[in-house]
């Protein structure tokens, strides 16, 4: 990823490994010119090498090795290689080089590559820079070339800025692009188009109050430029209305109370590191392979540069404190950091977990392919574990609506951790456009059902669920049942991609309650429903009044399932070729009922026809699983553990050459 002069990060005790093999290969010729190459001995010794070689590189650094001396005071140490780890935007043997210094507001502060709001030329070239390898890797995140930008003459480069001009600053010049050459904004009119994203207008720090204190980025709404109030949009790691508030919610487990939170980095305090301050010494790399019987992950420990969650719109919802419907890889971080199941020994790993934080570099629609090839090819070089299996024992999660309906060359070898587990063997069959676009060289549809692990999404709101959950006996939820079928949600019938949408499962179901008008059936349809806008309307109660809950997918996974299951309504699964949550572990079909679209015109009659004692046994399942639907282990969440069970299950199936 190096460019722009920016010096690339010391990666994974290269020089100690080179030289371990060097030498290995040094005493094998003196064997060979000693015993001969065709000796008993040296047969022996042939065998003793391929040992040495594919152990030795990470034996050989068994030991903890010291960092660069000053790597601490930005960085953290990690000592399984001696490399400096270091905050977003940094590299270095100490990270003692500012790769983004023109994408700070000051010396230290964040740095952004967003184009959400107008920034220095000199940040975005420096992001094209830092984030891309050979014009390749940039995506969604490098700003397009026609984001206008501003930079003030005369400064040298390393002295730029994000800080906006302020009215009349002499010596600043405004572009309609942050290419070289791009055409200079000279009119007022042209400047306030540069200062615009959107609905978002980019203004003068002094504006807002206290300038927001260097913390983030005053702004104006576009419609009210002229006399609406400049607001902070503050960065992550600040709030207030002049982000004049720290808070380390950002950081993965508050860094565990031994470090401090910048941005999402925690800076450990010596001897700790890791992600989460969750380790603090090297360990012994001596296991001649991984056991069958105790399942082991190993966590690679990645420079920010690679692994990252990365400011890509600052303003939006943030994923990583769990609240967002895609931060399940953040909830299974949380959990994995002090679990059993993790080895800081890879010798001794079964898997090996690659976080990538893949929704922070491509959000809902996103593939991510090109971050990916670049980050596992630098895994590939630099570890020796990746090419024993080509990649297959190692795992990451792509948590975007889609999220393994794209992948591409080395993005394809490992186990994907996905939401969609849509599935066709021929993608060209499939009736869903994109998927067909999207998934042709793949050789199947989004999911591989004998590699990848369908987890179950996060929603915040099951953390109170849970709560209310606790102590209620089947009879209090037989009770409460009222009503025959809930959903809430949009058709899009209008739509030509309609069938995109739920693969027209939800357009069925909503032209046959026009019909109907069944008065024992909730469904809400978003386009004329106004119900859900009524003051006192629950939906969790409306989950829990129903007996049964249509649970479709909508343009990618869906999010029902997990609501019925907390709200202890039996699912009604109408996904056609598509795969659940756990499905190859978790006994769907004592707690749920599966149909297909075209059973949807008899589905009154089928509910009906479900007894009060079958409905009552299906009750009791539900509560006995209810809990694999959500990551609050204080609540008696069990995702993690169904989550590594999956994973477990991946391995054997490794082991079985079933990929």
């Amino acid at each position: 990823m190096q460019g722009g002069g920016i010096a690339p990060p010391r990666w994974g005790g290269g020089m100690q490994i080179q030289g371990y093999l060097g030498c290995c290969h040094l005493i094998y010729k003196l064997v060979v010119s000693i015993w001969g190459p065709e000796s008993p001995g040296m047969r022996a010794w042939a065998a003793l090498r391929l040992l040495l070689l594919s152990l030795g590189a990470w034996t050989a650094l068994a030991q903890p090795f010291e960092c660069a001396p000053g790597c601490t005071e930005r960085g953290n140490c990690n000592p399984d290689t001696g490399d400096c780890i270091c905050p977003y935007g940094y590299v270095g043997k100490a990270c003692e080089i500012d790769a983004l210094s023109a994408c700070r507001l000051a010396p230290g502060s964040p740095a952004t590559c967003t184009e959400r709001v107008t920034q220095n030329c000199q940040c975005l070239q420096q992001c094209e820079a830092f984030h891309c390898k050979d014009g390749v890797g940039c995506g969604r995140y490098v700003a397009s070339p026609g984001r206008g930008c501003f930079t003030r003459e005369g400064v040298p480069p390393e002295q730029q800025t994000n800080k906006a001009p302020e009215e009349g600053e002499a010596g600043v010049k405004y572009y309609k692009g942050w290419k070289p050459g791009a055409e200079e904004a000279k009119t007022p009119e042209e400047i306030l188009e540069v200062m615009r994203w959107d609905k978002w207008l980019t203004v003068a720090p002094s504006k807002c109050p206290e300038s927001c204190f260097g913390r983030g980025f005053c702004m104006k709404w576009w419609e009210a430029k002229e006399e609406g109030h400049p607001w902070c949009l503050c960065h992550r790691g600040f709030e207030g209305g002049a982000c004049e508030t720290e808070d380390d919610k950002w950081c993965l487990l508050k860094c565990s109370g031994r470090g401090k939170c910048h941005d999402y980095f925690c800076h450990c305090k010596p001897p700790y590191f890791s992600l989460g301050c969750s380790r603090d010494h090297a360990v012994p790399h001596t296991a001649l392979r991984p056991s069958p019987v105790r399942f082991k992950i190993y966590m690679y420990e990645l420079n920010t540069q690679f692994s990252y969650p990365l400011i890509r719109d600052l303003g939006e919802p943030r994923t990583e404190i769990g609240t967002a419907l895609y931060a399940a890889y953040y909830k299974f971080q949380e959990s994995f950091m002090y679990s059993s199941v993790r080895t800081y020994d890879p010798t001794e790993a079964n898997m090996f977990f690659v976080p990538t934080f893949m929704y922070e570099w491509t959000g809902p629609p996103g593939d991510g392919n090109e971050y990916l090839n670049i980050l596992f090819d630098h895994i590939r070089q630099t570890y020796p574990f990746w090419n024993r299996t080509d990649g297959r024992d190692h795992f990451f999660f792509h948590t975007a609506d889609r999220g393994g309906c794209c992948m591409s060359e080395l993005a394809l070898k490992p186990v994907h951790l996905i939401h969609f587990g849509y599935y066709l063997p021929d993608p060209g069959k499939s009736n869903l456009t994109t998927v067909r676009q999207l998934s042709k060289g793949m050789g199947y549809s989004c999911y591989h059902p004998q590699r990848d692990v369908v987890v179950v999404p996060e929603e915040a709101q099951f953390k109170q669920w849970a709560q209310r959950n606790k102590g209620m006996t089947i009879d209090d939820i037989l009770k409460q049942k009222t009503k025959l079928l809930f959903f809430m949600g949009g058709a899009l019938d209008s739509s030509p991609y309609a069938i995109e949408f739920s693969g027209n499962a939800r357009q069925i179901l909503d032209r046959l309650e026009l019909e109907w008008k069944d008065p024992e059936m909730e469904l809400l349809w978003k386009a004329r429903s106004t119900v859900p806008d009524q003051p006192g309307f629950s939906m969790e109660e409306a989950y829990r009044r129903n007996k049964f809950c249509f649970c479709p997918y909508g343009w990618g996974f869906g999010n029902r399932l997990g609501q019925a299951m907390m709200a202890h309504c039996i699912p009604v699964i109408v996904q056609e070729h598509t795969f659940q949550p756990y499905e190859d572990l978790l006994p769907y079909e004592t707690f749920s009922i599966r149909l297909t679209n075209s059973d949807l015109p008899r589905i009154r009659e089928i509910l009906r026809n479900v007894t009060d004692q079958q409905y009552r046994g299906m009750l009791q399942q539900l509560i006995r699983y209810r809990d694999a639907f959500h990551w609050y282990a204080d609540e008696g969440g069990r995702a993690f553990d169904w989550t590594i069970a999956s994973l477990r299950r991946r391995w054997q199936n490794l082991k079985a050459l079933y990929y």
